[in-house]
């Protein structure tokens, strides 16, 4: 599969990538489902051996899905060629005591949203850490400096955002935090045109 450079990153990655929230089986809410049906943790592992060698070498989670299940079943699928990949998950939205949702990305959150992704992904380094909540603007420059500290220990090769929301999009940029963008759209549920 031939690769394409994601945006100024300089990341060379499939112009697909594994999106894991369908893969890391449900998660209950404030009492409420949310997620999809298990499809096995086997299957899984063997999905997304099976993807990389079709070509592809992106893939997509969050410290959400699944409770960190998603994480883990990456972490276990990508284990014995993690530099063959590259990774981005997100943060801010996780699972709760009592499977509480907890919408929460403010700068006393990233480290150790951080760790918790590395340690669940079996890696020393993320690709790409992405905002999955909104963050307050006010906390931003606090954000900057964590991030730019977890980029020069190595934890974190680029950073930015998932949404749409062009004001805050606009702040990032702003506050130089934007390498990545991603872009919510689904050909199931297509935006206006």
């Amino acid at each position: 599969m031939k690769r394409v450079t994601l945006g100024k990153t300089g990341l060379e990655v499939s112009p697909l990538c594994i999106g894991t929230w369908q893969l890391a089986g449900p998660v209950t809410f404030d009492g409420v489902p949310d997620g999809h049906p298990d499809p096995g943790k086997e299957n899984v592992l063997r999905l997304i051996r099976s993807l990389k060698d079709r070509g592809l070498n992106f893939i997509d989670t969050a410290e959400q899905y699944g409770g960190g299940e998603a994480e883990r079943r990456t972490g276990e699928a990508l284990a014995d060629d993690r530099d063959d990949w590259v990774i981005s998950t997100k943060f801010g939205y996780r699972v709760g005591p009592g499977n509480t949702r907890i919408d929460d990305s403010s700068p006393g959150t990233i480290l150790s949203s951080i760790e918790g992704s590395l340690k669940r992904l079996r890696t020393d380094y993320l690709d790409i850490f992405l905002y999955h909540c909104a963050p307050d603007p006010s906390d931003l420059p606090a954000a900057l400096e964590i991030l730019k500290k977890a980029r020069s220990d190595g934890k974190v090769r680029f950073f930015g955002i998932s949404g749409d929301h062009l004001p805050l999009i606009e702040e990032l940029q702003k506050n130089d935090l934007l390498d990545v963008l991603q872009f919510p759209v689904s050909l199931l549920d297509p935006k206006p045109g």
